[in-house]
């Protein structure tokens, strides 16, 4: 979901949120479609510095060398930040290849002040 200058209408947000893609986890297609629109935008519209929200389970194993390649060619061209955020696991591997910064979320109940710090950054 595109979210254009920070615009995020509550529907979108919904949207999102509401989401389910058939289970499994596959990091390279999203991001893929990700740099596409990311790269498409910065060549259309010269709009450099997009940032990127990957939230995951993180059960993913090593990453492509050369989606990565390309990951770090996107990444460098338009200043992309990804924020990787691992949803009932610690982070390793494959998330934090492509992420900037690292969030892990076990209990979005127990500390809403922590819930917050998590995601302030982003």
């Amino acid at each position: 979901i595109e979210f254009p200058a920070g615009t995020a209408p509550i529907s979108k947000v919904i949207e999102m949120t509401e989401h389910f893609f058939c289970g499994g986890t596959n990091f390279e297609e999203p991001l893929k479609l990700a740099l596409m629109i990311v790269e498409q935008k910065f060549d259309d519209l010269g709009k450099p510095r997009p940032d990127i929200v990957f939230i995951t389970d993180d059960a993913y194993g090593g990453m492509d060398p050369d989606f990565m390649h390309e990951w770090n060619r996107v990444k460098d061209k338009t200043s992309l930040k990804c924020y990787g955020i691992a949803v009932g696991c610690e982070a390793g591997g494959a998330l934090t290849a492509v992420s900037d910064n690292v969030r892990e979320i076990t209990d979005l109940t127990y500390d809403p002040k922590a819930v917050g710090a998590g995601f302030r950054p982003i």
